[in-house]
């Protein structure tokens, strides 16, 4: 929805060294990029003007942009205390991941900030997923989602906080209380902190 100057583009694709052939490759990308978003019965939705390029399409038919919808969506249900609401928001936000965000665009300037945004966000929705799982009585069905978040991302504190209440939830005091134990070490040795409340 907003223009993107050719300069810009030029920058976030090849940062302080572009070929001498920047802007015709470009065109030629912007090129392609009509053809493969071409919307049978539509105008087009990659738009040049004075200032640049803009794509004028629906925010729902951009995964980022969509994703934040219904995230938003989500926080608003569980700020009502609709758990059930805010569970399938997030459940439909968190599916329209494929894999590591901008992975196909990595080497790209713009990419590894952008990336870092929305993986953050992306974590976010799974926390408050399970959020809103564990308010639903779901226990016993997050134990090996959030065993499999701590192992892949083991300084989170808050995975593992989820984790033990999961645990303690399901019956299993003694291996919430290992939980504790294991992050409390980690968190130690790994960032010289104690674990939060």
């Amino acid at each position: 929805g907003h223009s993107v100057m050719m300069s810009e583009l030029i920058d976030d694709l090849w940062g302080g060294s572009p070929p001498g052939s920047a802007g015709h490759t470009i065109e030629t990308y912007v090129s392609r990029l009509r053809r493969v978003l071409h919307l049978e019965g539509q105008p087009g939705v990659l738009v040049a003007n004075r200032s640049g390029y803009r794509l004028d399409v629906a925010p729902e038919r951009v995964d980022a942009l969509h994703f934040g919808e219904l995230a938003a969506l989500s926080r608003a249900a569980l700020k009502r205390g609709d758990a059930p609401t805010a569970a399938g928001f997030l459940s439909a936000a968190l599916a329209l991941w494929r894999g590591a965000a901008l992975a196909d665009v990595r080497d790209s300037a713009f990419a590894p900030i952008a990336a870092r945004r929305l993986e953050s966000d992306r974590l976010a929705a799974f926390e408050s997923l399970i959020d809103a799982r564990l308010v639903l009585g779901q226990h016993r069905e997050v134990v090996s989602e959030l065993e499999r978040a701590v192992a892949l991302d083991p300084n989170r504190e808050r995975f593992h906080a989820q984790l033990m209440v999961a645990l303690y939830r399901s019956g299993r005091q003694a291996d919430a209380l290992t939980v504790f134990q294991e992050a409390r070490t980690r968190l130690g040795e790994d960032l010289g902190l104690e674990p939060g409340r």
